[in-house]
């Protein structure tokens, strides 16, 4: 397969979410839109797609399955995609029992930039130990501004609900300034720093946002997860 991130996320686009068939998805796209690739695969995939589908969970910001602590997570933009499925994994562990309460913080530049809020309010529904909080501020605010609306939402519900946020298990995931800056923040309420995880992400080489299409063409912007030496 190309290593190309457009032909990688166009293999993903028509994956249902979280399905129990994801990785059959996968692959029948895959080879649909690169046949070329297909004898680089067994002829019966199944043992390989268990494998996949039984994958324990990686990285930093994992749940602890033996903690009975409080849990605040916060995402930011894409970050939610992160901070969901622990939030699912979590329920599934709880089944019908009541978990410690678990708080979601989801932020975002501005309203128009709030999404997948379907899915926020199922997950949310008939769980009464999970409550999300969106924070966003009006539209073409500038980025400043839904930082600062952020870090004030967690400041006042920390210290109105529970006093500052310590003995909670804490999960950041967003772009690569929000985990420094919100753990600088929750360290101040009294967090745990040995409580605090995020998984690493690298910055971008370059951080001006292109707001139109013309933007978009004439400042193409780096992939930082490639690795740039490769590239000659």
């Amino acid at each position: 397969m190309p290593f190309d991130p457009a032909v990688i996320r166009a293999s993903f686009a028509v994956v249902e979410r979280r399905a129990d068939h994801l990785v059959t998805y996968f692959y029948a796209h895959l080879f649909a839109h690169n046949p070329d690739v297909r004898p680089l695969f067994p002829a019966e995939l199944s043992e390989q797609r268990e494998r996949l589908l039984i994958g324990p969970t990686v990285g930093d910001a994992v749940l602890d399955p033996h903690s009975s602590r409080p849990l605040l997570a916060v995402a930011g933009g894409t970050g939610w995609a992160q901070i969901e499925s622990l939030m699912e994994q979590r329920a599934a562990w709880a089944g019908p029992a009541r978990p410690a309460p678990a708080t979601v913080f989801l932020a975002a530049r501005d309203d128009a930039d709030q999404y997948d809020l379907d899915t926020v309010r199922e997950l949310v529904a008939g769980r009464s130990w999970l409550e999300v909080v969106l924070a966003a501020p009006a539209d073409g605010a500038e980025r400043e501004e839904a930082i600062r609306l952020l870090h004030d939402g967690l400041r006042r519900y920390g210290l109105d609900r529970y006093g500052g946020w310590a003995g909670h298990d804490i999960r950041l995931s967003g772009p690569p300034d929000l985990a420094p800056g919100v753990a600088r923040l929750l360290l101040g309420l009294a967090a745990d720093p040995g409580l605090i995880r995020h998984d690493p992400v690298p910055p971008t080489f370059n951080r001006t946002r292109p707001l139109t299409s013309s933007d978009w063409f004439l400042d193409r912007r780096n992939v930082p997860w490639i690795n740039r030496t490769d590239l000659g």
